[in-house]
């Protein structure tokens, strides 16, 4: 044996684990992507719904105030387009 073996060996060995961790990290990030990517579309999804409800609600003569709390301002903007 020489004495760059072991340091080889640790070497090897440090990026092995070093992969695994980027690995990993990258998996986290895709999921997290994904996870992200749904609550978006439901997120709009449910705002588009609001924004038809509020003018709904809004017409005939028992009325209610709009439900524009809710309604994000970029959906209203379609809405009013």
């Amino acid at each position: 044996m020489t004495q760059s073996d072991p340091k080889d060996l640790i070497v090897a060995a440090l990026r092995q684990r070093i992969g695994e961790i980027v690995s990993s990290y990258e998996t986290e990030i895709a999921v997290l992507r994904a996870n992200y990517t749904k609550l978006k579309e439901e997120f709009d999804h449910i705002s588009e719904v609001l924004a038809q409800k509020s003018d709904e609600l809004g017409e005939g003569e028992n009325s209610q105030p709009p439900i524009t709390k809710f309604i994000p301002p970029d959906v209203r903007k379609k809405k009013d387009a």
